[in-house]
C-alpha cells in the first residue's frame, strides 16, 4: 500500500518533481549548500520502494493466480520509483537483495523463469525508450559513471572525518546523534561509523554482533530450507531480502544504527530469521493418532527394528492392537 500511495503522489506531482530527464533526484533536499554539500531525499524515498520490490518478487515466484498479479504490480511500481529516484545506494542494495533471494532458498525454478521474464521486460523497456545500455548505465549512475561509485558522492571524505572524531572517544562515543555535532560530518552516512560515533566500541560491538548472528542464521536456514515448512518459505525469502538490502545500504547510510523506519524493518527480519533457524534445528515431535485408529504407517513405526518385526509377539510387546479389517 505504501508504494502505491507513493507512486500515486509522484504521478500527481510529476510536473513539479521531475526534471526534463524524467528524474526526481535532487528535487527535495535535506541540507542546503550552506553546509558545503546537499543531501537529496531521493535515497529515503527509494528505500520505501526497495522493500516492496523484494516482497513483489517473492509473491511472483511463490504464489499463483491473483497473488502473482498483485506481486507483479507491486514489483513494477517499486522499480519505477527506483528508476526515477536515481538513488544509487538503494539501487545497488535492492539488486543485491533480489540476487540473494534468486540464488538461495526455495523456488529456484520459478525464480529462473521470473528472471527470464524480467530480462525480456528490461530489453523491451530500453527499446521503447530508444536507449542503449550505456545510456541506461549513465542514468543509474547520474551521469557520473563508475567514478561516482568510487567516491560515493563525497562520502569518503565524511568517513575520514568521522573516523578521526571517533578516535577521541573510542570506547563509549559521544552519545545519540553525535555525527550532527561535527560540522565536517553532519551525517555519518554509514551504519558502522554512526554506531562508533554514538556508542563507541561498546555500542557498535553489540550492533555488529547482532548483524553477524542474523547473517549466520539466514545463511544456514537458506542452505537447509528443506527443513522449513512450505508455509514459512515465502517469509524466509522476504526477510532474507530485507536483511541483505539493509546490510548493503548500511555502507552508504546510517540505516538501522539510528532509531528510524529502517530499524523497524530490519530488526524484526533479523529476529524472525534467528527464531526460524532455531526452530529448524529442533526435532519435530511425533503425534500419535487417536486411540483405536492406528494407521499402517504408525503401526510400522511403533514396531521394534528387529527381524521379527512382523511377528504377532513383537506387535503385542509394542502395544499395538490390530483391528479387524471391517473396523478400519
Amino acid at each position: 500500500m505504501t508504494i502505491l500511495v507513493l507512486v500515486t503522489l509522484l504521478f500527481l506531482a510529476r510536473n513539479v518533481l521531475f526534471n526534463s530527464d524524467g528524474s526526481a533526484y535532487g528535487t527535495v533536499v535535506r541540507f542546503e549548500q550552506a553546509y558545503g554539500y546537499v543531501i537529496s531525499r531521493a535515497t529515503g524515498l527509494a528505500r520505501m520502494a526497495a522493500v516492496p520490490a523484494i516482497i513483489g518478487f517473492v509473491l511472483v515466484v511463490s504464489f499463483r493466480a491473483w497473488t502473482r498479479v498483485l506481486g507483479a504490480v507491486m514489483l513494477s511500481a517499486a522499480l519505477y520509483v527506483l528508476w526515477i529516484m536515481q538513488a544509487r545506494g538503494a539501487l545497488v542494495a535492492a539488486a543485491g537483495a533480489v540476487t540473494f533471494v534468486f540464488l538461495f532458498g526455495p523456488r529456484k525454478g520459478q525464480k529462473f523463469v521470473a528472471a527470464l521474464v524480467a530480462l525480456v521486460a528490461f530489453a523491451g523497456f530500453l527499446i521503447l525508450r530508444g536507449e542503449s545500455f550505456g545510456e541506461f548505465w549513465m542514468h543509474v549512475t547520474r551521469n557520473q559513471g563508475a567514478e561516482g561509485f568510487a567516491s560515493m558522492s563525497g562520502r569518503t571524505l565524511l568517513f575520514v572525518n568521522g573516523f578521526d572524531h571517533w578516535m577521541h572517544a573510542p570506547v563509549f562515543g559521544y552519545g545519540p546523534q553525535a555525527d550532527r555535532s561535527f560540522l565536517d560530518v553532519i551525517n555519518a552516512q554509514n551504519a558502522l561509523l554512526y554506531a562508533l560515533l554514538c556508542g563507541g566500541l561498546v555500542g557498535a560491538g553489540g550492533f555488529v554482533a547482532a548483524m553477524v548472528v542474523a547473517w549466520v542464521a539466514m545463511l544456514r536456514v537458506n542452505v537447509g530450507y528443506q527443513r522449513i515448512a512450505p508455509r514459512d518459505r515465502p517469509m524466509l525469502m522476504i526477510t532474507s531480502g530485507i536483511l541483505v538490502f539493509s546490510t548493503f545500504r548500511s555502507i552508504v547510510e546510517n540505516q538501522a544504527a539510528v532509531f528510524s523506519i529502517d530499524l523497524l524493518l530490519q530488526y524484526p527480519a533479523m529476529i524472525y530469521l534467528v527464531l526460524l533457524h532455531a526452530a529448524s534445528r529442533c526435532p519435530r515431535p511425533v503425534i500419535p493418532p487417536a486411540r483405536g485408529h492406528h494407521s499402517s504407517a504408525y503401526r510400522d513405526s511403533a514396531l521394534p527394528k528387529t527381524g521379527i518385526a512382523n511377528d504377532a509377539l513383537a506387535r503385542k510387546r509394542a502395544g499395538v492392537t490390530l483391528l479387524p479389517m471391517r473396523n478400519l
